[in-house]
């Protein structure tokens, strides 16, 4: 319904949409109810009320073609079991929605006019409203509203005009959809904000009219747009049933609060399908540019776009009216009564003003008293609890409904607590101070380094991060680092990557490198290591690996893979194969570093036993060198060298008196062997004494 003013004849349009491009117009008067006018046979006017039984006959003669008899305000309830009418009257809702239902082994014929009945829709949803912003106007006593200090300067002024002092009260919070039943449900939803934090989800859930279960309860002939009373119901239930997963079924986890709303959307009309709706719209309902680029816009006077208008005392059911749009799919929804907005846990109402600020809601009659006996609000009600109660006085005024109640205009203590969950919810004293908001959260710390990562080098992050922890006292720096360690050490990513290596092969290596560079920055301010931070101490030894290619090299094999055919291969050992597997196996972990060797004769298994080794050393992300001493033995097994190329032998030890290995204590083959934890030699028995004694 949107209702637009016409100052010439004080008259409305009512547009009424079938929400495919259908437009249906009536006329009524906003100030009057939406009556209709006959003109008898004898040339007289006679007016029938829209609560009048024959209205809805004579306003819709084909869909009520035997005058059946519409709502009217004496339709009485009936008890069910007895059949007498009851001391209560049948509301306009509930009148329509009554109508509007198919019920089986009935034909609901008006569920069959297909666009007539959705310009019904609208029109019985327009009287239903009507009905009750009428009963506001009517039964409002003439209630306004003002400021205290202004209520009661005025009566000591002896002012003439206090009885008309204030504003009109005439729509309140509690009619759904009003002005300020919106306006309080956006504060609610900011109470949740302030109290729990930013939301998790925001979900849109969008109506589609091609469900299949609308489709499967259409007519024949019959589309969507023709029931929209279908299309509210599934939708209704699909609402129900999502809020129940999502609090109940728990999807997400548990759910601390939710709140949602049902929405109308509309859009522009397409301006190549219907260019003069699209042009209406343009020039009427979008606000262009004003001041030195449009002198003669409407909200320009004297050539300022700032004038000044004297706004007199409205009907705000009258205003409320004048903005109204109702569509055929809101009014069913509307008639049959779902909501429009739910919400989890309740909110209360706090009020804040200065003193002798509150609003004071008065009458005509009543206005002395209001002056001499204010009403106590909350705040008023607060500031007097905090006089007589020490607990109160250690709580913020938004934390007292939390542990007070408001009964009879005042705060008091809950008798009934909270439910506490039958299962441990954090581990340890200090996760369960964090939770509760006791330590001091890392959001700032967290906010500067997510900026640092946009802007700075990664030497510059990891100074900062050291700054932090140095003086500024971080209460969980390892959550830090493992957010942000990929930003800290990525210089070092690129240096393994430039080289042709995979990074994530070695990507531990990396962050022990990373934490070194961090560790030698905080021991150049403080003296102090990362172990003093609540952070890991990085492997010194393993600083200098992220150099050193072999190292790299012995490491970067897929654990994933090796994993399985350890796990494959094991059952296949035979059982001195498995005694042989297990003896070298035990004294790898236990490091009491053995010798051992393996004499079997060909085609017994000695190469899949070494292989297997190989394989669950190196599973386990150690280093297992596999060397032979022929070429033809180093290509069966995995990852195997010659002695010559691994050791750099020379080639000709035999005529060698003391032969020795080309490899320095410091060179990076040297680093490999002293962290092997094993080596295998295949074809020993070729080798020679003083091949055996090098050094």
């Amino acid at each position: 319904m949107l209702i637009e003013n016409r100052l010439e004849n004080l008259r409305a349009d009512l547009m009424l949409l079938r929400q495919k491009k259908l437009l249906f117009l009536l006329s009524v008067r906003i100030s009057k109810k939406r009556d209709i006018v006959l003109r008898s046979r004898d040339n007289k006017l006679m007016r029938i009320s829209e609560t009048h039984h024959s209205h809805d006959a004579l306003q819709y003669p084909l869909m009520f073609c035997y005058g059946e008899d519409g709502y009217h305000i004496n339709v009485f309830k009936y008890d069910e079991t007895t059949k007498l009418a009851l001391d209560k009257t049948v509301s306009a809702s509930e009148f329509y929605s009554f109508r509007i239902i198919e019920r089986e082994g009935e034909v609901c014929y008006l569920l069959r006019f297909r666009n007539l009945l959705n310009q019904f829709l609208v029109d019985m949803y327009a009287k239903i409203e009507t009905e009750r912003l009428n009963w506001i106007r009517n039964n409002q006593k003439t209630p306004r509203s003002d400021e205290y200090v202004h209520l009661k300067d005025a009566l000591s002024k002896n002012d003439e005009q206090l009885s008309t002092m204030g504003k009109m009260v005439v729509l309140p919070s509690s009619f759904t959809g009003g002005p300020r039943y919106m306006h309080e449900r956006t504060q609610d939803a900011m109470a949740y904000v302030r109290h729990y934090g930013r939301p998790d989800l925001f979900i849109t859930f969008t109506c589609n009219p091609k469900w299949s279960e609308i489709t499967e309860l259409l007519s024949e002939g019959q589309q969507s747009h023709d029931r929209h009373d279908i299309v509210a119901r599934v939708f209704n239930v699909k609402v129900k049933h999502m809020m129940k997963l999502l609090t109940v079924g728990r999807i997400f986890g548990d759910t601390r609060c939710h709140m949602y709303t049902i929405e109308w959307q509309k859009q522009l009309p397409d301006p190549e399908l219907n260019p003069d709706l699209y042009q209406i719209i343009k020039t009427t309902m979008v606000h262009g540019p004003c001041g030195s680029f449009n002198s003669k816009s409407p909200c320009m006077v004297d050539g300022s776009d700032q004038a000044a208008f004297i706004v007199e005392d409205l009907d705000e059911v009258t205003k409320y009216q004048a903005g109204r749009y109702i569509s055929s799919s809101e009014a069913v929804w509307r008639i049959l009564r779902f909501p429009i907005h739910d919400r989890f846990p309740s909110v209360m109402h706090l009020a804040v003003h200065l003193e002798n600020g509150q609003r004071v809601y008065f009458t005509e009659k009543d206005v002395i008293d209001k002056v001499l006996n204010p009403p106590k609000t909350t705040l008023m009600a607060f500031f007097e609890l905090c006089q007589v109660d020490d607990f109160a006085k250690s709580l913020l005024y938004v934390e007292v409904p939390t542990y007070y109640v408001w009964k009879n205009n005042r705060f008091e203590r809950r008798k009934k607590g909270k439910d506490v969950p039958g299962y441990l919810v954090k581990k340890d004293q200090v996760l369960a101070c964090r939770a509760l908001g006791l330590l001091e959260d890392d959001a700032n710390w967290d906010r500067t380094l997510e900026e640092a990562c946009v802007t700075d080098s990664p030497y510059k992050i990891r100074e900062l991060f050291a700054i932090m922890l140095v003086f500024c006292q971080v209460g969980d720096p390892l959550k830090l680092w493992e957010k942000y360690r990929d930003n800290f050490s990525k210089d070092i990513r690129r240096e393994v990557e430039r080289k042709g290596e995979d990074a994530k092969l070695v990507i531990d290596i990396i962050y022990n490198k990373c934490l070194i560079l961090l560790e030698d920055i905080i021991i150049s301010m403080s003296v102090k290591t990362l172990s003093q931070f609540g952070l890991h101490s990085p492997s010194r030894q393993e600083g200098s690996i992220i150099m050193n290619r072999q190292y790299r090299s012995e490491l970067a094999y897929d654990t994933k893979y090796l994993t399985k055919v350890v796990v494959e291969s094991i059952p296949k050992l035979n059982p001195e194969q498995k005694e042989v597997y297990n003896e070298i196996v035990n004294s790898i972990i236990s490091n009491s570093g053995q010798l051992y060797f393996l004499d079997a004769p060909g085609g017994t298994g000695k190469t899949f036993l070494i292989n297997l080794l190989l394989a669950k050393i190196r599973s386990d992300k150690n280093i297992a060198i596999a060397v032979a001493f022929s070429g033809i033995a180093a290509t069966l097994i995995d990852g195997g060298k010659t002695a010559h190329s691994a050791f750099k032998l020379l080639l000709n030890l035999g005529y060698s008196e003391s032969p020795l290995c080309n490899i320095t204590k410091q060179s990076d083959m040297a680093h490999v062997l002293r962290n092997a934890k094993l080596l295998s030699g295949m074809s020993a028995q070729w080798l020679t004494k003083k091949v055996l004694k090098l050094k």
